[in-house]
């Protein structure tokens, strides 16, 4: 009874040894490119989420830039506005004298002068 089913292991047993070594084989190259796959799968999901980051960086960057102009922009406005009231206070006091002293020459002329009063 050994030898009987001996060869009949031997014979049957070949073929079936080779199918499962050829769907082991098969299985092993679709879970390399499975593998494969989710790896650039997973790579094009960190770069396109490092892209997003930089774009809203960028975004906010510039944001951030156009504050700071505008804020300087400000700046320069306020000191303009300053610089010039105080150009139109030198050029009124300048008027206002040279005023004075015309007014001051005519009462003088008339024998008048202007009333001050002592403090």
């Amino acid at each position: 009874m050994l030898a009987t089913s001996y060869r009949y292991e031997q014979n049957t047993d070949r073929s079936w040894r080779q199918k499962a070594a050829r769907a082991q084989v098969q299985k092993i190259k679709e879970n390399a490119k499975t593998a494969e796959r989710e790896n650039t799968s997973r790579l094009m999901l960190k770069t396109n989420l490092a892209a997003r980051w930089m774009e809203k960086s960028e975004d906010a960057h510039h944001s951030n830039c156009v504050k700071h102009i505008q804020k300087e922009m400000q700046h320069e406005l306020f000191l303009a506005r300053t610089a010039a009231i105080s150009v139109r206070r030198v050029s009124l006091r300048k008027q206002l004298e040279s005023e004075m002293v015309q007014y001051s020459d005519e009462l003088q002329r008339l024998g008048k002068a202007f009333f001050t009063q002592r403090t």
